[in-house]
């Protein structure tokens, strides 16, 4: 369980930039009872104030899940072109699952292979 929100901005941090938590464990870093909708404001705007966005919303119970991440990293900058449809950020997403980043990858994989 995460005693602070600094516990969990840590552990995305060291996810590589994003964490799956339950609203339990949210909810018990910020040291509140239950979940409502005054408690989920003062999360997100905790989140928020610690350099971390959040999806989906937070949930109303303690075992729904929600996904943290570090705003400003590469993870954070996906996570934007999914859920603001551009035809910017559908070139993101083609060139993220694969395009000529991964074509070198695999150029590279088979010079290192042999």
């Amino acid at each position: 369980m995460y005693k602070s929100v600094n516990e969990i901005k840590a552990a995305a941090a060291e996810a590589g930039g994003v964490l799956t938590v339950t609203m339990e464990q949210l909810r018990e870093a910020h040291d509140y009872g239950r979940l409502g909708p005054h408690v989920k404001k003062s999360i997100s705007d905790s989140l928020a104030k610690n350099g971390l966005g959040y999806f989906p919303q937070l949930g109303d119970y303690q075992h729904e899940t929600t996904r943290v991440y570090q705003l400003g990293t590469p993870v954070a900058d996906l996570i934007s072109a999914v859920l603001n449809p551009t035809s910017a950020n559908d070139v993101r997403l083609r060139k993220a699952a694969g395009g000529e980043d991964a074509e070198v990858l695999a150029k590279i994989r088979a010079l290192v292979c042999e």
